[in-house]
């Protein structure tokens, strides 16, 4: 199955799923998933990693990731799990939501803020 029959199975998946609470973990981890396939359709594996890239963000959905930091010090962190800090109240995603997401993109020790 390719990239694009994944695409559309989830995209599928989305319209069936009704929308409400007991539904938002799922549509959450959905869109995840579609967004990550979405960057790959946009960009095809590489097989070498070439150094100097970077410092580019990129947008994909409702929000932007950025590591701040000065380089060489450790970003997302190599120990200690994931800590979770919101600065206002949270009502359309959880701490459980934003672990998930981040296990699906196999990041399993960071702060998020």
């Amino acid at each position: 199955m390719g990239i694009l029959e994944k695409i559309s199975e989830i995209e599928k998946e989305i319209a069936r799923t009704q929308k409400n609470k007991a539904t938002e973990y799922h549509l959450g981890l959905l869109k995840a998933k579609l967004a990550k396939y979405r960057a790959q359709l946009l960009e095809p594996s590489k097989s070498a990693s070439s150094k100097g890239e970077g410092f580019d963000v990129m947008k994909s959905g409702d929000a932007r990731v950025a590591l701040i930091g000065f380089p060489s010090v450790g970003k997302p962190k190599k120990g200690g799990g994931i800590s979770f800090n919101s600065t206002v109240t949270l009502t359309q995603c959880s701490e459980k939501l934003v672990q998930l997401i981040l296990h699906e993109y196999k990041i399993f020790n960071a702060e998020v803020l």
